[in-house]
């Protein structure tokens, strides 16, 4: 299973208030969002562009609601000005990220794009960038990276629907384009789908230079309708055309966390879905996010500090088969190492295939205990509806 120790949880505050589109935002204020993230139960958060240019300011905010900074977005436009313009641009962006202790910058390529547009349909013709505009972007990726590196944080180049690097050729082009020390991907499972690819095979592909993955869920018939209709981006955005991880179908989230979890992946873990907050709720679709995470997962994160007695409730409810297989693999291995489990379940089979003894409480107290060796699932029942059986201790 994932490491917790090397593994990390984040919110983008994109569900509350969009960079591409302001307005939806309301009167919702940065430290609202925030306050919301820390709630949900996230370890981070990405940078909003409501949010403070001071870093002193920004990091006593996030402090306070034991919050880090783990990337912020940046607009290139290597395709379409002069290198050193966008090169000096970044480098006071190094300043705001090493202040904070950000460990990844994510960027993208916005010389050429589509995607701020309300007019422009997002599917008929999306950008493509000439051979000399791409080498352009490629020289301009690498010098990022280098200075990036320099001050030991990892860019990365981040696919986005309406802008020139959007598809799985588009990201292999780049990939293949630059040095893989200095330019990582940042992989937006969302935008992958959405543009017609397959985020798994691109994280099964390139993991090795992923440290930072943006997951959101998408609405496959909302997409068709963006294409039927020729809608702009924001206009999808608007529809529903993006959701969080767990809430669409447009991803094969069981592939996609076995892959993480088959390579041992080390990195943060970012939801982030541009959504109209007065249709899709931020707060509850976030936290609903986290909880799917934490079912797909697992509760490796409760064992950092080693716990002696382990409490568990319903540890495997509602998740698939495969995280189901790995979770009780992980409770065998804990009570071989001597860690007291008590699991709470209304599984019949989780019970008798993983207790050494049955607990069985009836009424608000305790009506029976049975070891493992002497319990049935009908003398189970019989105790939990309040009947007693001969010879069980009480």
């Amino acid at each position: 299973m994932l490491d917790p120790k090397y593994v990390h949880i984040g919110c983008s505050p994109i569900s509350w208030m969009s960079d591409d589109e302001p307005e939806l935002a309301g009167d919702i204020t940065w430290r609202q969002t925030a306050s919301e993230i820390a709630l949900g139960g996230y370890e981070g958060l990405e940078l909003g562009s409501a949010y403070p240019a001071d870093s002193k300011l920004l990091k006593r905010e996030l402090d306070l609601r034991g919050l880090k900074l783990c990337n912020a977005w940046f607009s290139m436009r290597f395709s379409q000005r002069p290198m050193q313009e966008t090169v000096q641009r970044f480098k006071a962006h190094l300043d705001f990220m090493e202040a904070m202790g950000a460990p990844v910058i994510g960027a993208g390529e916005c010389g050429v794009t589509i995607h701020l547009s309300k007019e422009i349909p997002l599917y008929p013709a999306p950008p493509v960038l000439s051979d000399q505009q791409f080498g352009a972007l490629a020289e301009g990726l690498n010098e990022c990276g280098r200075l990036a590196k320099e001050r030991g944080i990892q860019f990365g180049i981040h696919p986005h629907m309406g802008t020139g690097v959007q598809s799985e050729e588009d990201v292999g082009r780049v990939m293949n384009a630059t040095d893989p020390e200095l330019v990582k991907l940042i992989l937006d499972t969302g935008h992958t789908a959405a543009a017609g690819g397959d985020p798994c095979a691109l994280l099964e592909k390139y993991i090795g230079r992923i440290p930072l993955v943006h997951i959101k869920d998408g609405r496959r018939a909302v997409m068709k309708r963006v294409k039927e209709e020729n809608l702009s981006f924001l206009e999808g955005v608007k529809a529903g055309i993006f959701t969080t991880p767990g809430d669409g179908d447009a991803v094969d989230w069981d592939r996609f966390f076995s892959i993480l979890d088959r390579h041992d992946f080390r990195g943060w873990i970012v939801v982030e879905a541009e959504q109209d907050p007065t249709k899709a709720h931020p707060l509850a679709y976030t936290m609903n996010a986290r909880k799917f995470i934490r079912e797909k997962i697992g509760f490796a994160r409760w064992l950092i500090n080693a716990p002696r007695i382990l409490f568990l409730d319903e540890p495997t409810k509602g998740i698939d088969v495969y995280s189901k297989s790995e979770i009780y693999k992980l409770i065998n291995q804990l009570a071989a190492d001597g860690t007291a489990i008590i699991m709470i379940s209304s599984e019949m089979p989780e019970l008798l295939g993983m207790s050494d003894r049955v607990l069985v409480m009836a009424q608000g107290r305790v009506n029976g205990i049975l070891d493992i060796a002497e319990a049935t699932q009908e003398k189970l029942l019989t105790l939990a509806m309040g009947e007693s059986i001969s010879g069980v201790e009480e």
